[in-house]
């Protein structure tokens, strides 16, 4: 790789190379957009096979609650392996839109933030609901979390 002047951590680097800087760079990118591509993906499945046009909003993860709910008794676990990081995706998403706060990748993980720093594992939360073991819904995860964050709103 050339780079030109300042010595050997300043300088231009070609863009077009496949420096691993720039090649990182280019992943964290589209890491960033990936769980909105994931989650948009969900939109048009529901649209497209189960004649609902879901938003990102309290709705949205109601519908999604009863699609992971159909999920149990249909699927094998590996097939419900496959599907837990898109419908976690739009989780999260849905969680975004309604609540507030961003997405982070921690240690190899996606986990969202409220904009009052309350945490939760999107996931998690889908898988949860999969399991007749756990039948914590995502529904009741973010009831929970709204109002974890709505309470530290009040003076």
């Amino acid at each position: 790789m050339q780079r030109s002047g300042g010595g050997p951590f300043f300088g231009k680097i070609n863009v077009n190379s496949r420096h691993p800087l720039i090649l990182a760079v280019r992943r964290l990118k589209h890491m960033k957009s990936l769980p909105h591509e994931k989650a948009e993906m969900i939109r048009r499945f529901a649209r497209n096979y189960r004649d609902a046009d879901i938003s990102y909003d309290r709705d949205g993860i109601e519908w999604l609650g009863v699609y992971v709910d159909s999920l149990r008794e249909k699927a094998t676990d590996l097939e419900n392996e496959q599907r837990i990081f898109a419908l976690g995706c739009f989780y999260g998403v849905c969680l975004e839109e309604t609540i507030g706060g961003e997405w982070n990748f921690v240690d190899d993980n996606w986990r969202f933030v409220s904009g009052d720093s309350y945490g939760i594992d999107p996931f998690e939360c889908v898988r949860s609901q999969l399991r007749t073991d756990r039948p914590v819904s995502v529904l009741a995860a973010f009831d929970a979390l709204e109002k974890s964050t709505s309470m530290s709103d009040e003076p």
